[in-house]
């Protein structure tokens, strides 16, 4: 990020955090966010768990909070069963 050409980035956080797909996932999206990330900062964002203390690099700083997360998002899809496609509401 050092690197980065200064314009670039606002504009970057700016397009990932407004970005809304045509057509809704045939799959749910679950999403983990750090309450402490200076480059996303979670209040622009609609996280399914925030990690106190977590910053932008989760899978680094907090690779067990991570792990339990997905376990927890796969056995949720199971329960689901084939072919039910996108969750209706948050998830």
């Amino acid at each position: 990020l050092s690197k980065t050409r200064a314009p670039m980035m606002p504009w970057a956080c700016r397009a990932a955090v407004r970005w809304s797909p045509k057509d809704r996932p045939r799959c749910p999206i679950y999403q983990i966010h750090g309450d402490r990330d200076p480059i996303l900062p979670h209040r622009l964002t609609r996280p399914d768990q925030i990690v106190p203390g977590g910053g932008h690099l989760l899978p680094l700083s907090h690779p067990f909070v991570i792990n339990d997360f997905l376990r927890r998002g796969r056995e949720r899809m199971a329960l689901r069963g084939p072919g039910e496609g996108a969750p209706t509401g948050d998830a």
